[in-house]
């Protein structure tokens, strides 16, 4: 019945007044109105035609065939103040018929002459109730005041019936004040109930601005600290170079040491630029079944020469070499090279980071796991939330923003995959990503010419970033 009801409101109501909250809660009245003024209406009339009241009856036809009409007025004019008004010209002329066919001023109609100032104060503007509230007043004092001339109006209707139809009349007098009444707490309820989403809505903006402030601060100081030092080194090694007369051995060296600190820039202003993508919605995830071994061997790849300069082992061995994922393809590798890249920045000389795919109930699964020295349970808390800075330091002074894990879960969460962190403080931590698997697994052929890698894994990582 309520779903009903809303798709009644929904349809008589223009979309031009339905986003402004004044002009929406008339509207509910008035159509409340007319439907309610539509129902009493039938009830007297059927009353009215019981007791051979047939000028009554007529009259309270029109009028109800009037109120019926009313919601049709709206749609069409869009208008709450044309269709109020017409409310308020029905009430007065219906009761003002009434009074002059059911004694004048010793009927029950002249009572209901009260409804027309509250129907016009809750339908209309304030100026238009006041004039309403005039006429119904200057309607009663002419009714009654016909008296004073000798004119009294005829009550067009059997004597016998003339105790019940006052007794019928200020009942349904009683009970319309109370409905009326209900019909406004409900629209009050319902303009309260919206007024206190649209504070909760603008709360929670102000709170998404305040937030989206911070994170622009932190921004900024990445981009003071972390842009400065490297574009301070490149600067200074560059006025070395245009001073000329340097042996070749200290060219080389100083181009190294250049192209180095230029990358970390790089990596810092795309990694941040990874993150707004991923944020704005700009970044396009294409899912389809991958091979994970495949992923992983490139990743590998990419790490070489960082683990070998740092003197640790890069071990991948697979359970299952055909393993397969339903995922972005570029996502998985991006995912891959921030945890690898983790897992050599925070390990010392002589450890490892062992790499393992597989299934595990429906789903696959990587893992990346480190003998580093482990992350706390409070530093666990934030792992993945943007520009977290952990208590753990990289062993080689390695860079760090604090957004690869936040861009690793978001890109995670696209593809319909999760990330857990397993770690105790000295022991090391091991992530594991899951992935969906196709549902129709479409096998791929894989081979490397060693099931077991152990690869003393030379160029930065894309993404260098802290636990």
């Amino acid at each position: 019945m309520q779903r009903v009801a809303n798709q009644l409101l929904q349809f008589f109501i223009p979309p031009k007044i339905r986003d402004v909250p004044d002009e929406l809660r008339r509207a509910h009245l008035i159509i409340g109105f007319g439907v309610l003024g539509a129902l009493f209406g039938m009830l007297y009339a059927t009353f009215y035609l019981a007791v051979e009241h047939y000028v009554g009856h007529l009259i309270i036809m029109v009028c109800t065939l009037c109120f019926a009409l009313v919601p049709i007025l709206l749609r069409q004019t869009g208008s709450t103040v044309a269709a109020g008004n017409f409310h308020c010209l029905i009430l007065i002329a219906g009761f003002f018929s009434l009074c002059w066919v059911e004694g004048g001023m010793h009927g029950h109609a002249l009572a209901w002459l009260v409804v027309v100032p509250l129907c016009a104060l809750l339908l209309v503007p304030q100026r238009a109730a006041c004039v309403w509230a005039a006429i119904s007043f200057l309607t009663a004092i002419f009714t009654a005041g016909v008296e004073f001339f000798g004119i009294t109006p005829p009550s067009l209707y059997p004597p016998l019936w003339q105790h019940l139809i006052t007794t019928a009349g200020y009942g349904g007098l009683i009970a319309f004040m109370f409905l009326l009444g209900l019909l406004f707490e409900n629209g009050r309820r319902a303009a309260h109930d919206k007024m206190e989403q649209t504070l909760k809505k603008l709360a929670e903006a102000n709170t998404q601005l305040t937030r989206l402030n911070e994170d622009k601060s932190e921004l900024l100081a990445i981009a003071a600290h972390d842009l400065k030092n490297p574009l301070t080194v490149v600067m200074g090694y560059s006025d070395r170079l245009a001073m000329g007369n340097m042996e070749s051995a200290n060219i080389i060296r100083i181009a190294k040491t250049i192209s180095r600190e230029s990358s970390r820039m790089r990596d810092l202003i795309t990694t941040v630029l990874d993150l707004n993508a991923i944020e704005d919605g700009s970044k396009k995830i294409e899912t389809n079944s991958v091979n994970l071994a495949q992923i992983i061997d490139l990743a590998i790849d990419h790490f070489r020469s960082v683990a070998e300069q740092k003197g640790i082992a890069l071990s991948f061995e697979p359970s299952d070499p055909g393993t397969e994922a339903f995922c972005d393809r570029q996502a998985v590798l991006q995912v891959l090279d921030n945890l690898i890249s983790n897992g050599l920045k925070f390990s010392q000389s002589g450890t490892q980071v062992s790499i393992l795919c597989g299934t595990h109930e429906g789903r696959a699964f990587l893992k990346v796991a480190d003998q580093g020295p482990g992350i706390s349970e409070e530093d666990q808390k934030q792992l993945f939330r943007k520009f977290t800075r952990l208590s753990a330091q990289p062993t080689g002074g390695e860079s760090s923003s604090g957004l690869g894990l936040s861009i690793v879960k978001r890109l995670l969460q696209s593809m319909s995959g999760e990330i857990k962190c397993e770690s105790q403080v000295g022991r090391g931590t091991t992530f594991t990503v899951y992935l969906p698997v196709p549902a129709v697994p479409m096998r791929q052929e894989w081979t490397t010419a060693k099931p077991r890698r152990d690869v003393p894994v030379e160029r930065e990582p894309a993404l260098a970033t802290a636990h």
